[in-house]
């Protein structure tokens, strides 16, 4: 993959490690929410507490695997970023890159003309 290109996909990558957040986030709540277990006895249940709670697991270890690529991605990122030594070059592709301004904020954000 092109450097820049990779370089791109930060944003993408953590937009898509939010969502998976979330979804796993609302999966536990669904967990925590249902379903009631009072001992009574219920009418179409949906397959039993069994097979939510596998349907509930499952989705976790789905979500997890790709929250875990997102990240490998994340930190490849910065990793690569890090290893530069000039801290001007740092300083500008973490700006554009990782917080994702443009070129005309960044310039302006470092006292450089955007070219």
């Amino acid at each position: 993959m092109e450097i820049k290109s990779y370089l791109r996909s930060y944003q993408p990558a953590l937009k898509y490690w939010e969502l998976c957040t979330r979804r796993l986030d609302e999966a536990r709540e669904i967990g925590i929410r249902s379903p009631k277990m009072d001992g009574m006895p219920r009418a179409g249940s949906g397959g039993g507490i069994e097979m939510q709670v596998d349907r509930i697991l499952a989705a976790e270890r789905r979500l997890n695997r790709a929250r875990d690529e997102a990240m490998a991605i994340l930190e490849g990122i910065e990793d690569m970023i890090e290893s530069l030594e000039n801290f001007d070059q740092k300083r500008i592709l973490r700006l554009r890159y990782i917080d994702g301004l443009t070129w005309d904020e960044v310039a302006m954000d470092s006292g450089f003309s955007e070219r």
